[in-house]
């Protein structure tokens, strides 16, 4: 049950900035505020860079705290729209356990800053860009140049081609930002405020596209895998040789299927060192025909299911390749498909949260 309750909180954490984005995609005749951490002093509920969209009807999508705060910011957002300022910030302390003055009293041991920026035709329009550009599997880098008389914003973004490792830029060229992060280690969390000089700080945040796993096999045990992953933030592919497995029907929480014979190859999916795979046929053959190709290529997370002598025979002898996780899982002594499933999703969520780490001053 622990593992179940952490990956449903991972969703909230993974897909925040998706739900924003096709949140404002559904509403875009209203008025919206984008409210963003970007500094933390001691701990806080969510991280810098976490992000919610008020609109000027007080309904919202993402949150900032576990409730501490979004009412103050719904009301502030109010002003804002009302004062057409081009950005605001805000401190709240909530390190005091007896503090009631957000009406909770939550002691949460956590100093938080937070930028409010209304939603104008140019920063929506960057906003569409910047879901585009995740949606095509690009992550991006956004930085935001702020004057602290509050007068003036501007933004650039910044996305990546993960395999060619080329840059390009839409939104206000800011000095400086053709230099950052050339090739971003896979899941790297960054986010970060500095003072630049003595008128201005820059925000620097770089979004992860949502991360696909690939599931190759459509047995009756993919099922709680592809539904687990699916509610947990992945974009879930279910590959196999069969019609009748292979479908909506049978795999409704899953949009993306493959139809195939494996001895073709996967060079047309076009599976990158982002993405997650899982070899769970359960049919040797068709495993070690899957692994013929997957073996060599450069992925985020290699999953084989079964035993470890199992996939010494599929890999007929050779040398498996260094992110090639068999018996796959994380070791909490699994038992039947659901557990399983928890276990894998648990042990890719981990590698991705420690590859991400990042250190804070």
């Amino acid at each position: 049950m622990l593992f179940f309750l952490m990956l449903l909180r991972g969703r909230i954490i993974m897909d925040t900035i998706y739900d924003i984005l096709s949140s404002l995609d559904r509403h875009q005749s209203k008025k919206a505020v984008l409210a963003t951490i970007i500094h933390v002093y001691g701990s806080s509920y969510r991280k810098e860079g976490t992000s919610m969209v008020i609109f000027e009807d007080s309904t919202y999508t993402g949150v900032l705290t576990a409730g501490c705060l979004e009412a103050d910011l719904i009301e502030r957002s109010k002003t804002l729209l009302k004062q057409k300022q081009a950005f605001q910030l805000y401190t709240y302390d909530l390190r005091s356990e007896n503090d009631l003055s957000w009406g909770r009293g939550a002691g949460c041991n956590g100093r938080i800053q937070i930028i409010l920026e209304p939603i104008d035709q140019l920063f929506q329009e960057q906003l569409f860009t910047l879901y585009d550009h995740l949606r095509n599997g690009r992550p991006v880098l956004s930085i935001r140049k702020l004057s602290l008389d509050y007068s003036k914003i501007e933004r650039t973004f910044i996305p990546y081609e993960y395999e060619e490792r080329t840059k390009r830029w839409f939104g206000q060229q800011i000095d400086g930002a053709d230099d950052f992060l050339c090739a971003p280690k896979p899941y790297k969390k960054y986010s970060g405020l500095r003072k630049k000089n003595k008128d201005d700080l820059e925000f620097q945040q770089l979004y992860w596209p949502q991360p696909n796993l690939y599931i190759i096999g459509a047995g009756v045990d993919a099922k709680p895998l592809a539904d687990t992953a699916s509610r947990t933030g992945f974009q879930v592919h279910i590959i196999d040789w069969r019609p009748a497995l292979c479908n909506k029907e049978y795999f409704p929480s899953v949009s993306h299927f493959h139809i195939r014979s494996f001895d073709q190859g996967f060079q047309d999916i076009g599976m990158t060192p982002l993405d997650s795979v899982m070899v769970m046929t359960h049919q040797f053959e068709q495993d070690k025909e899957a692994l013929r190709d997957l073996r060599h290529r450069d992925l985020f997370y290699l999953g084989v299911l079964g035993p470890k002598k199992r996939t010494t025979r599929l890999l007929e002898g050779e040398r498996p390749a260094g992110n090639l996780d068999s018996p796959a899982g994380l070791d909490i002594a699994a038992e039947g498909p659901n557990e399983i499933a928890i276990s894998i999703l648990a042990k890719v969520i981990g590698r991705m949260r420690k590859e991400g780490e990042q250190p804070h001053a």
